[in-house]
């Protein structure tokens, strides 16, 4: 089920939304114009969940809310604190192409947005944007690095390389200590990519130069990690970032 409905008078002026999903389902709600806010519901069956939301449908309906259609470039779309990471809090653009449950896991140290760079990243981007304060997605990188992180800014340079890695590490050994080199160049790798894909959870969509950017940083990861000895193999979750993140560049184009 999946429903938008508005309730626009002489005094108000509210949207709300419900969606399911399994057993699970999420109602979205706010002022016209605002990003509202988000609760999600889980319940022992996916029957279950369809009777309860129908419940919740019908309740609007009767308080004078009318069905509309639904335009999701309108919307943002933020996690809740007591659910986190979730497909139904997400923009439909980003559940199409980044489905896989990675995009969702903040427990893995390698995903996306479970590191700890990588959740700091996405959690103070999307804290920015629901405060409305200015964000150029393709600088936030640099600004959340430099100035919140107090690190370096090091950005991969196109399609890296084993060679333009080790310029980038010494070019970090020239502003931290070499033990913590390493760590401030894949830093900004986490915070490139985890700002990016952010921005597409959140509004659906990415700057062209941010993605071309994220895939840098991807590569870069692969190469570091075999800089460190480890081999990448082509299951690697990175190997199916990438893949995402082309994806999306081609449709949106």
């Amino acid at each position: 089920m999946q429903h938008y409905l508005e309730l626009v008078d002489g005094k108000t002026s509210k949207f709300w939304r419900i969606e399911t999903l399994d057993a699970e389902l999420v109602t979205h709600w706010g002022k016209i114009g605002t990003a509202g806010r988000a609760a999600i519901k889980e319940y022992d069956s996916a029957e279950d969940c369809e009777v309860a939301a129908q419940k919740l449908l019908d309740s609007k309906l009767n308080k004078g809310y009318a069905k509309a259609s639904f335009d999701p470039a309108q919307h943002r779309f933020f996690d809740t604190e007591d659910y986190g990471l979730h497909p139904l809090t997400s923009h439909p653009q980003f559940r199409e192409f980044f489905a896989d449950e990675i995009y969702f896991d903040e427990g893995d140290e390698e995903t996306p947005f479970g590191s700890d760079d990588g959740h700091d990243a996405y959690s103070h981007y999307a804290d920015n944007l629901r405060d409305k304060h200015p964000v150029e997605l393709t600088q936030y990188p640099q600004h959340l690095v430099e100035r919140e992180w107090e690190m370096p800014y090091l950005p991969p340079s196109p399609n890296p390389t084993r060679e333009s890695f080790e310029q980038d590490l010494a070019k970090a050994k020239g502003q931290v200590s070499a033990t913590i080199a390493p760590r401030a160049v894949i830093q900004c790798d986490r915070a490139i990519l985890a700002t990016t894909l952010g921005a597409i959870k959140i509004t659906g969509d990415a700057a062209p130069e941010a993605i071309a950017l994220a895939i840098n940083a991807v590569d870069r990861m692969i190469v570091f990690w075999e800089y460190e000895g480890e081999t990448v193999a082509e299951d690697n979750l990175l190997y199916q970032v990438r893949a995402d993140l082309t994806r999306f560049a081609e449709h949106r184009k």
